[in-house]
């Protein structure tokens, strides 16, 4: 009898394992409705295993962008124009957000990613693009279309509150000889401050900004055909409208990021 329920239940496990992962998201076929005036959109996006995650909400009455490291919160906010939302709906329903597919796998080691949820006429949808869950091939141009759409949204938006704030090294740190390297809030791009050019301009947020420092040794890429780092040192800082520059100090033996009003 045990034998004959183990087979009569393989199919409909074969049948339950073959079903897309994204029924049980909210998805469904349904057509998004012709307009949305209570249109809301939310994102995360996580880091994996690293404290560092992603968050977006924009609807008709607010939006914010959030964006958290180590616990050190950056948020940006705005008021969306009429006209925003109504884009930003479009490229959803030419796109069918609400038809997109992901496929779940067993196990995923260390895999961040994002989910997108809108929720519109009553209704919610969402998109796991994270984790052990995957885009299904046939979806994933439209799935970057979206994304790539409401990342240059809300990237502009954030440009518009960017401020253009001077950091300079004091002549202590100068006058210890070792090359300096500078990366603010994740960039690519690391600048280097000497006795020549000891000051530069940087792109930060209102609110909380990382600095990074390293210290080099001056001869170490003669000596050892590549850079041998002093010090490395993280910094979390507020910056606002009143900062007037940032300077990188050196101090009792240590590195010291002072943001400064004067």
């Amino acid at each position: 009898m045990r034998f004959t329920l183990a087979i009569l239940l393989i199919p409909v496990l074969l049948l339950l394992s073959a079903c897309p992962a994204s029924d049980d998201l909210g998805t469904n076929n349904n057509d998004l409705p012709e307009k949305a005036e209570d249109l809301v959109i939310r994102m995360d996006d996580g880091g994996g295993m690293l404290p560092v995650w992603l968050n977006i909400y924009i609807s008709k009455d607010s939006a914010y962008w959030s964006y958290n490291r180590y616990r050190n919160e950056t948020v940006i906010r705005w008021v969306p124009t009429p006209e925003e939302m109504d884009k930003l709906y479009s490229n959803l329903k030419e796109n069918d957000f609400h038809k997109i597919v992901s496929d779940c796998e067993n196990e995923v080691y260390d895999r961040g990613g994002r989910n997108y949820q809108i929720s519109v006429g009553g209704k919610d949808y969402q998109i796991n693009n994270s984790g052990n869950c995957f885009i299904q091939e046939k979806w994933v141009e439209k799935y970057r279309n979206i994304s790539g759409f409401i990342s240059n949204y809300y990237q502009s938006k954030i440009d518009e509150q960017i401020l253009n704030i001077p950091v300079l090294a004091s002549n202590q740190l100068i006058e210890l000889g070792y090359r300096i390297d500078l990366r603010f809030n994740d960039a690519a791009k690391a600048f280097t401050l000497s006795a020549d050019t000891n000051q530069i301009e940087a792109e930060l947020y209102p609110g909380s900004n990382e600095f990074v420092v390293q210290l080099f040794y001056k001869d170490s890429l003669t000596q050892y055909k590549s850079p041998a780092q002093f010090k490395y040192e993280q910094f979390f800082e507020d910056i606002s409208t009143s900062t007037k520059s940032v300077l990188i100090d050196w101090i009792d033996g240590n590195i010291e990021v002072i943001p400064r009003e004067d």
